[in-house]
């Protein structure tokens, strides 16, 4: 279990801890200490970052020191189907129910929730990127409503002599105005 570097470059195992399989005497503390099953995970480093994974294997290692040694993955299958240390292998009265947890005090920097959604998988999405997928997100462009001015009535009826129909649109203004009431157009001599 290790690897090599040179200036920051190189492998390194980096060890996830799966499922405590019990305790055991442990061959390199001399104690009794709990032992865990552990993903390893070989990477490439580049000036110290890890980067790219090479091999994945398995292994048992000792909580304490993190002695150990690798294992099959047939042997990992049979450990993750075994029963947690400590549990019986009877059945287990059901217990009564306990009281509800308090709910837990919300963290200060909550994200919003998402009014967006990826086109491609239908997650959330918060930013110019879908978090799950990795598809940019474009919103949808919706043309702009058409600003629309009601249509004033024409009528072919002759305007009653106390009002003055604007030539340029159509609006029936009072005599006593000098200017269209709507577009601001000068009454014509004769009206």
């Amino acid at each position: 279990m290790g690897g090599f570097r040179i200036n920051g470059c190189g492998t390194k195992e980096y060890f996830t801890r799966i499922k405590c399989i019990g305790e055991y005497m442990c061959p390199a503390c001399k104690q009794t200490r709990p032992f865990y099953l552990v993903s390893i995970k070989n990477k490439i480093s580049v000036f110290f970052i890890p980067t790219v994974t090479i091999q994945e294997r398995y292994g048992i290692i000792c909580g304490h020191c993190e002695e150990g040694k690798y294992i099959e993955a047939t042997e990992m299958h049979r450990l993750m189907a075994a029963p947690a240390p400590g549990t019986a292998s009877k059945a287990v009265p059901t217990p009564t129910p306990a009281p509800a947890p308090k709910p837990a005090p919300k963290p200060k920097s909550v994200q919003k929730p998402a009014d967006k959604t990826c086109p491609s998988c239908g997650a959330p999405v918060f930013g110019l990127f879908c978090g799950k997928c990795g598809a940019k997100y474009e919103p949808q462009k919706t043309p702009p409503a058409p600003l629309s001015v009601p249509p004033t009535p024409k009528e072919d009826k002759p305007a009653p002599r106390d009002n003055w129909e604007c030539p340029l649109c159509g609006t029936l203004n009072p005599i006593d105005k000098p200017v269209c009431s709507l577009c601001g157009l000068s009454k014509p001599a004769g009206s």
